[in-house]
Parts: C-alpha cells; sequence; structure tokens
C-alpha cells in the first residue's frame, strides 16, 4: 500500500519538515529512518541545494542531537540523529505491531507530500487502514503487488516526470514506430511539446543512470 502523508503542525519528519519552506534546499527522499530504543531516531535524508544552507538549517533546529553531511554525485545526504515527534511514534507503532515493512526511498512529492509505501499481507493492510489515527493527513495513492525494481526507478522521478512518462508510454511514444509526439502528449499534460521534451530527457537520464553499471 503506497500513502501519502501531508505535513501537519504535528509533523512525521520534524527535522526535514524545517526544509520545507527554504528555496535553497530541497527534500528528495528519506534513504533509512529507524527508531531507537530510546525514543529518538535517525534518518539518512537526500537533499539537492546549497551545502551551507543545509548545514545552517540543521544547526538551528532545536530536534537536531547530531548530524553528518555529505555530498554525492552533486546530491547532499545528512546522517541525523533527532528527536522523534508524537506522529512519528504513532506511526512506527502501528508499522511494528502489524509487522509490516516500510519500503525505501521513501520520496516527496513536488507539494511536499511524504510518499510512503508499505508491505505485508493484504487483510494486515486493510486492518491498518482502519487503525491510522485521525491526526494523521493522508490519503492512499494505491494498493496492489509489490514490484521493487520498477517502484524505486519510478520515485527517482519528479511528479510532473513521471506523469509525462506515464502519458508517452499510454500514447505510444515508445513503442517502434512511435504513435504519439510531444505535442499529442503536451495535449493530454497541458504544457507546451518542448516542455514534454525537457521532461522525458530528464526521466530517461535519471533511470539510464540507475540502470547502467
Amino acid at each position: 500500500m503506497t500513502i501519502l502523508l501531508t505535513p501537519t503542525e504535528s509533523a512525521f519528519d520534524p527535522t526535514v519538515q524545517a526544509f520545507v519552506d527554504d528555496s535553497a534546499v530541497k527534500r528528495r527522499a528519506l534513504d533509512h529512518i529507524r527508531m531507537l530504543d530510546d525514543g529518538t531516531g535517525v534518518l539518512l535524508v537526500q537533499f539537492d541545494g546549497e551545502r551551507e544552507r543545509a548545514e545552517a538549517l540543521l544547526d538551528a533546529h532545536s530536534d537536531v542531537l547530531a548530524y553528518d553531511l555529505s555530498e554525492v554525485d552533486n546530491s547532499l545526504y545528512a546522517y541525523v540523529h533527532q528527536k522523534w515527534s508524537e506522529t512519528a511514534t504513532t506511526f512506527h507503532s502501528i508499522v511494528q505491531t502489524h509487522g509490516l515493512v516500510v519500503d525505501t526511498p521513501i520520496t516527496y512529492t513536488e507539494d511536499d507530500d511524504l510518499r510512503v509505501t508499505l508491505l505485508g499481507e493484504q487483510q494486515t493492510i486493510q486492518t491498518v487502514l482502519t487503525e491510522i489515527p485521525e491526526t494523521f493527513d493522508f490519503t492512499v495513492e494505491a494498493i496492489g503487488e509489490y514490484n521493487p525494481s520498477t517502484t524505486y526507478l519510478f520515485e527517482q522521478l519528479t511528479e510532473r516526470q513521471q506523469e509525462a512518462v506515464t502519458v508517452a508510454l499510454k500514447l505510444g511514444y515508445f513503442r517502434d514506430p512511435r504513435t504519439a509526439t510531444y505535442k499529442d502528449i503536451g495535449k493530454e499534460l497541458g504544457c507546451r511539446p518542448e516542455t514534454v521534451g525537457e521532461h522525458l530527457r530528464k526521466a530517461q537520464a535519471t533511470i539510464f543512470a540507475e540502470l547502467v553499471p
């Protein structure tokens, strides 16, 4: 089951929530998340943007206990030890109680929603839906079979790139011979053909970078 968690006053992740309104740093994904026995948590967070600004935000945040920041392939990775929010503790308890697996990376949409995929038996998933408290602002995006390779690759794309690739595939842009053009795809997406081309080129670059050793 994939759900979208919308930021609330009791943020799921209070540390990276500090980056929401900052134009110099953009969150991309939570590559790892773990709650410790003392009630604190550790995260491996991926960012794009200015290292100095990311360090300043982390230094200033009252919930950050410690962090280490690295640059890899033009992205920033922050290992963060932080205090845990009540929302995150509740979420962790639900996952642990029902024996669910949280798939990673956990990604952010362009609207700053948190896209989380939970793995478990169908009946368990249905039970969990009835137990998520009203304090969570969430929507169910999909329920179905799990395909780890395609899920991971697809979630590396931005939301707009995902839309462009999905429409292009549906209209036959990737067939041989092609049965759709940038103009056809743009008409359905509501954007110019040049913009469609940009989205598809960037999407293909991202996917091939992951596929080729």
